[in-house]
C-alpha cells in the first residue's frame, strides 16, 4: 500500500493525491500472479480509479510468459498485455518482448524489448 501527493502544493490538477494497493502470490520463480488498485482522488474534479492484474508463468526453466489487463479511468481506457522472454542458463543474460494494446483506442500499442544483464556480486 503506498500513498502519494499527500502533502498540498500549489499545482493540485498535475499531481492529484491518490492511494494504491497491491497484492502479489506465487513462488517467486516458477508462477506469479499480480493485482493492483490506484485511486486518484481529485483528477479532473473527481476521483478516478485504475484497476489491473497480471499472471507470468516460466517454462522449461528459460522462458517467461506474460499476460495482463488493466481498466484505467484515470488515463483512460482498457488494455491488453503479452510478453515473452528468454534466460539465457546461469547467471548474465535475459531478453524479453512485450506488446501492449488499447482495447477502445485500437492504434494505442505498444511494442517493448528489453535485454537483461545480470552481474554477480562477491558476497
Amino acid at each position: 500500500m503506498s500513498g502519494y501527493n499527500l502533502i498540498p502544493i500549489r499545482n493540485r490538477p498535475e499531481a492529484s493525491p491518490g492511494l494504491g494497493v497491491g497484492i502479489s502470490v506465487g513462488d517467486a520463480r516458477r508462477f506469479q500472479l499480480a493485482g493492483d488498485w490506484r485511486r486518484d482522488f481529485e483528477r479532473a474534479g473527481k476521483a478516478a480509479d485504475a484497476w489491473s492484474a497480471g499472471a507470468e508463468v516460466l517454462l522449461l526453466d528459460a522462458l517467461p510468459l506474460r499476460a495482463g489487463w488493466l481498466r484505467d479511468d484515470i488515463r483512460g481506457g482498457s488494455f491488453w498485455s503479452a510478453g515473452l522472454g528468454y534466460l539465457a542458463p546461469g547467471p548474465g543474460l535475459a531478453v524479453d518482448v512485450s506488446w501492449r494494446q488499447g482495447v477502445e483506442t485500437p492504434k494505442d500499442r505498444t511494442l517493448v524489448a528489453a535485454l537483461k544483464i545480470f552481474i554477480a556480486t562477491p558476497q
